[in-house]
């Protein structure tokens, strides 16, 4: 079966839909800084759009924000955002909105292209379960370390944001599966389209991940379902060369 790497303009402001799923999930607050004037809008998300998100504050007025508005977006309260920060730097990840980075070689053109084979290890931001991701679901991931050309330079710094899709979700021989594939990335203030250089209809960077088999032990003991923890790696693998060009 064939993926299509998908490209979404929601570049490193997507985090986990919040979706029902026989569950009760709790709301996500956020703070959304804003690009024009620095302002901030604290709140709890109710609803993500492609292209807008909306959120309700303490007082409950609601308001909805064009992606292309938003600079950055801290999640949890207002004095949880402090402790987030520390937790992503006990992960070994630097927050995309840290300052940019000197190191970091600016392709030329706009254009990152890497070989097949190539690896990109990302850490899961925020709770994945397959009861509520449907195909096409977009999840955040951050880099867990540089990536490098082949003269050792760094070309995607660690902590760059990755949005990443579902692409595809089957079960056989009693095996749930989920097919992840890299869809965009922003670091080092710009905002990069993935895709395979093979064509859209090809395979990207991807990544599986698989439940337990129906009749093991370990489906008794944990169910058949998928469950992708916060700040769990994520370890996408180019299938064929991939191309990284800027969009913004």
């Amino acid at each position: 079966m064939r993926f299509r790497s998908t490209a979404w303009p929601v570049l490193g402001l997507l985090a986990l839909l919040v979706a029902g799923c026989g569950k009760s999930q709790a709301p996500q607050s956020a703070t959304i800084t804003l690009k024009k004037d620095g302002s901030q809008f604290s709140g709890t998300i109710v609803r993500r759009e492609a292209a807008s998100i909306t959120m309700t504050g303490a007082g409950g007025d609601v308001r909805t924000f064009l992606t292309s508005e938003i600079a950055s977006i801290s999640y949890g309260s207002p004095n949880e955002n402090t402790s987030r920060g520390s937790d992503n730097k006990s992960a070994g990840v630097t927050s995309s909105s840290s300052p940019t980075r000197t190191d970091v070689v600016v392709p030329a053109g706009g254009v990152l292209q890497f070989p097949a084979g190539t690896q990109f290890t990302l850490l899961s931001d925020g709770f994945i379960d397959s009861c509520c991701a449907p195909i096409n679901y977009s999840v955040v991931g951050l880099l867990a370390k540089d990536v490098k050309n082949s003269k050792g330079e760094v070309v995607i710094p660690e902590g760059a944001t990755f949005v990443v899709v579902l692409a595809d979700e089957k079960t056989v021989n009693g095996q749930l599966s989920m097919t992840f594939a890299l869809a965009s990335a922003e670091f080092a203030g710009r905002q990069y389209r993935i895709s395979s250089s093979a064509g859209q209809a090809e395979n990207g960077a991807l990544a599986t991940f698989t439940g337990a088999r129906i009749g093991t032990p370990e489906a008794v003991k944990r169910g058949v379902s998928i469950h992708i923890e916060d700040r769990s790696p994520m370890e996408f693998k180019a299938v064929n060369p991939l191309i990284f060009k800027v969009i913004q």
